[in-house]
């Protein structure tokens, strides 16, 4: 049955979660926003930002850029 998580369910969802993110976490890029510890999508958003603005966007801006001059 699906239903609001009881109290036990939490509890083991949390033990699992402290004992797979310090194993897990330096394996991921620091490029890497999504659902870690401590990062956000507002600073994945900033991250791309500084990224395009720095020139190093790759294909996928030249690909933008070439749409917008035809």
């Amino acid at each position: 049955m699906l239903g609001i998580p009881t109290v036990l369910d939490r509890l083991i969802q949390q033990a699992i979660q402290q004992t797979l993110v310090p194993l897990w976490e330096p394996e991921f890029s620091g490029h890497s926003y999504g659902f870690r510890p401590g990062r956000s999508a507002q600073q994945a958003v900033k991250a791309a930002q500084r990224h395009v603005n720095q020139g190093n966007a790759g294909w996928w801006t030249w690909i933008w850029r070439s749409s917008l001059t035809g």
